[in-house]
């Protein structure tokens, strides 16, 4: 596939105004795209370039007077195998080497490829909604649930891999993405209602109302003794909260996947502003504490897909004193 069907997708999408057109655009070149083609596909337009090129504003600014090529001439597989060499640069000389490589991509470009990969290079591809409407985009796509893809794709992490199981092996392919230690799950999004009445009318009735905590997001998996904390993004943060892996590695269960809250707190054991507790994280020296409200598994019970109820009492049972407070509620008011 020329890359150029891409970039022109990418552009029909930020058009469109609504989100079904966006997605139908998206769903008709996923199912264009080779086999070997849809991982990439699939991240590219979900502003994700797939390898670390080490390219910022600075460069791309300095190569905007690049002329573009005439003709489309770029195959997705060609832009993807040149990132890859880009990321792989290393060692003297290896600035040069990067700018003159992404200098000789933009310069096969045509406008409204080199455009695209531009943003796509600095992370500021803007058309609407990306990763998340990518995976609307495959469900409709591979006709499989949305909920499948959308599952399967919290669970591995990797967009382009998720898009390809379900293009080219459906729901069966996508069962293959399972809860696993060590590989951090992506965060479910809210969503918003009008009220305290209309959610707990969404809800069927029954809700639960967390404590409201101002510090950052963390993801911990411990096997035995091995403990690794992940942030919001599914970066490795271990290294910047030892508290928290100290925490984790003192509950009394083998192996567990929870999700919570790092804080920061002053002397006198109130928490502090967002800002500065991202500050101790930093400079790895303030003491930091962790809240838990969530469980995944818990020793070789998966929680996945068990009532938030029986994921807090299992949660609860482990690590008490380690669990935010919270008011379970039938009562609007």
């Amino acid at each position: 596939m020329r890359y150029a069907e891409v970039a022109r997708t990418s552009d029909a999408v930020a058009a469109a105004r609504g989100r079904k057109a966006k997605m139908a655009a998206l769903a008709e070149l996923l199912q264009m795209a080779a086999p070997d083609e849809r991982a990439i596909v699939a991240r590219h337009l979900a502003g994700e370039c797939g390898h670390k090129v080490g390219v910022g504003y600075a460069l791309v600014s300095e190569l905007a007077d690049v002329a573009p090529a005439a003709e489309p001439t770029l195959t997705v597989g060609e832009v993807d195998a040149r990132l890859a060499a880009l990321a792989a640069l290393a060692g003297p000389g290896s600035k040069q080497a990067r700018r003159d490589g992404v200098a000789a991509l933009l310069a096969t470009a045509t406008a409204t490829e080199a455009a695209f990969l531009r943003a796509l290079l600095v992370g500021e591809v803007r058309q609407g909604a990306l990763a998340a409407l990518v995976v609307e985009a495959a469900a409709v796509a591979s006709e499989v649930p949305l909920a499948t893809v959308r599952t399967a794709y919290m669970l591995a992490g990797e967009l382009g891999a998720v898009v390809a199981a379900a293009l080219d092996g459906g729901g069966a392919a996508l069962g293959a993405f399972t809860l696993t230690l060590f590989r951090p799950v992506l965060p479910m999004l809210a969503q918003t209602a009008d009220d305290p009445a209309a959610a707990l009318a969404a809800l069927g009735g029954r809700a639960a109302f967390d404590h409201k905590l101002d510090g950052f997001r963390v993801q911990v998996h411990k096997d035995g003794a091995a403990v690794r904390a992940y942030s919001r993004l599914g970066n490795d943060v271990t290294s910047s909260v030892p508290e928290v892996i100290a925490a984790i590695a003192a509950l009394p269960a083998e192996r567990l996947i929870v999700d919570g809250e790092a804080l920061g707190h002053d002397d006198d054991g109130r928490p502090l502003p967002f800002q500065d507790t991202m500050r101790r994280k930093a400079a790895d020296g303030g003491p930091l504490a962790v809240v838990l409200f969530d469980a995944l598994r818990i020793d070789d019970t998966v929680l996945l897909d068990a009532p938030a109820s029986e994921r807090w009492a299992r949660l609860d049972a482990v690590a008490g004193p380690l669990v935010v407070p919270r008011l379970v509620t039938d009562d609007a008011t």
